[in-house]
Order: structure tokens, then sequence, then C-alpha cells
């Protein structure tokens, strides 16, 4: 039998002065536990990733330490080579491509499975827009930018989205919302509801262009995300988008047209409780 301690530097912590009552305590739970690992006469394994944190006299007592490190380009492309089951349905995947991003196993995982759903949603096998649309929501996720080099070369001249196919290359076209606000919000029941949700481009927006709205959860522990496609529409710098079965709560607000997204902008104020946040563009839904 082995025993597993996930989170170690939680129960392992290092002593303190003491101060309170709390302190005494803790420190004798370290104790403590101190004294059983002595004793035990099993394997035990122990994992964390704040080794700083854990006591002195534990690691003294661990006879092997492994090391996980940081994975590099050449291990992340293994890792999305193995991530999907045998049986998942795929086209098109390209693992060295996948690997410029720059996350750890955890996050591909992550980024893996929301794009699995976001498939099978669809009706269709993992792609990598797939993979696109769920790293963006995993990066807004962990307070992160996408960085172009992170994509770079993932699609072609010759692409399509949700079966509209584009004759230019994509990113070309990088739409910015000036303006963006909501409108017939309904409740639906199960604290879900639905609105129109009006946005006003810096540009004008062809009538063959596709339109994607992207609603991502601001400042949740488990954020939703949506995406909603405009309706037919002539050319104009203005559209407005049925959303549906959206959880209440506040959104980030992107839009895709023709696959190119519109950014997002985050605080710069170091003294603002969201500093290097994204906040806008946001709505009350």
């Amino acid at each position: 039998m082995i025993l597993l301690f996930d989170e170690a530097d939680s129960l392992f912590g290092k002593r303190t002065e003491v101060k309170d009552s709390r302190d005494r305590h803790a420190n004798q739970e370290v104790s403590y536990l101190l004294q059983r690992m002595e004793a035990y006469q099993g394997l035990s394994m122990l994992t964390t990733n704040l080794k700083s944190a854990i006591d002195q006299a534990f690691l003294r007592r661990i006879r092997f330490v492994v090391q996980f490190p940081f994975p590099d380009t050449a291990t992340r492309a293994e890792i999305w080579r193995r991530v999907f089951p045998k049986n998942t349905p795929t086209g098109g995947l390209d693992p060295q491509k996948l690997a410029q991003l720059n996350v750890a196993g955890g996050n591909i995982c992550n980024i893996a499975l929301n794009a699995a759903f976001l498939a099978a949603n669809a009706g269709e096998a993992v792609k990598m827009k797939h993979i696109l649309q769920a790293t963006k929501s995993e990066y807004i996720k962990s307070e992160r930018r996408l960085t172009d080099a992170e994509i770079k070369g993932w699609f072609s001249l010759n692409w399509s989205l949700w079966g509209h196919k584009f004759e230019s290359a994509s990113f070309v076209l990088r739409p910015t919302i000036i303006l963006v606000r909501v409108s017939s919000v309904q409740a639906q029941g199960n604290d879900t509801r639905s609105a129109d949700v009006t946005v006003e481009f810096d540009l004008i927006v062809g009538q063959r262009q596709l339109v994607v709205l992207i609603l991502n959860e601001w400042s949740t522990d488990s954020p939703s995300a949506y995406m909603f496609k405009a309706l037919a529409h002539e050319e104009v710098r203005e559209l407005t988008i049925p959303a549906d079965k959206v959880q209440a709560g506040e959104y980030l607000v992107r839009v895709q047209i023709d696959g190119t997204e519109s950014p997002l902008s985050y605080d710069t104020d170091p003294n603002s409780p969201t500093f290097n946040q994204y906040i806008s563009p946001r709505i009350t839904i």
C-alpha cells in the first residue's frame, strides 16, 4: 500500500514562531506528523508544487525528491500527442504547433477537454479552431494574454470555421469594439437569461463575413463561456447578436470576424485589485 499526500505543503508546512494559540497547535501538528513519519514502515509519497513551503525536518526524512520541471517544447508536443483518447475524433491537429503554447500539462488537459466539448457541440472532430477557442478561454481564466507567437502558423490561407470557408488570410482583419450594450434581457429559469447584445466596431463588417460573439464570465472561480453566431447582415458597423441560455452575471465581450478576434483591455493600475487582469469590454446579463 502507498500512502499519498497530495498538496503536501498544506499539511507539512514550516513551523513558525509562536505568537498565539493557533501557531502553537499548528506546530504541535507538524511535530506529531514528524513522529508518525519516523514510525511509518510503509511507502509514502508527497506531492507539491511549493517545495520551499515544506518544513526542512520533513525534507530530511524524504529519501528521494523527484523534480518535474515546466515542460519544454518537445515535452509539450508529446503531451499533445497523448492528451486525446485514441477513439476521440480529431482532424488536422499539429502537436508541434500546439506545443508553441507556453502552458503546463494541466493547462493542456483543460484546453483539450474544453476543445472536445466545443467540437462535440458542433458535431465535428476536434480541430485547431476548437483548440484555439478553448485556449483563449483557458488564458482568460488564468489571467494571461495569448501572444501571436504562440499561435503562429496555426491556420493557412484557406480555412473554415463552422462550415463557412474563407478565401483570405486569417488574422488580417482585427476588429476593435467601440461600444457594446445589452437589451431585451429576459429570465429563462434556472438563473439563465436571454438578451440582445449590440456591438459597434471600428470598421465595416462585410455581409459575407462570419461574425461570432464570445462571452467569458468575469471574475469567478469557474467561469462560463458562450459563443453565438450573428445572423445574416448587410455591410454594417454595428451588429445585434441574440444570446440565449446565458447564466446571469458579468461577461467579458469579444467578437470574431472571419476567425480574428477583437482584443480585450486589461487593468494597468498597480494599485487596483484587478491589476493586470482583463476588465473590458464588459457587460452584465
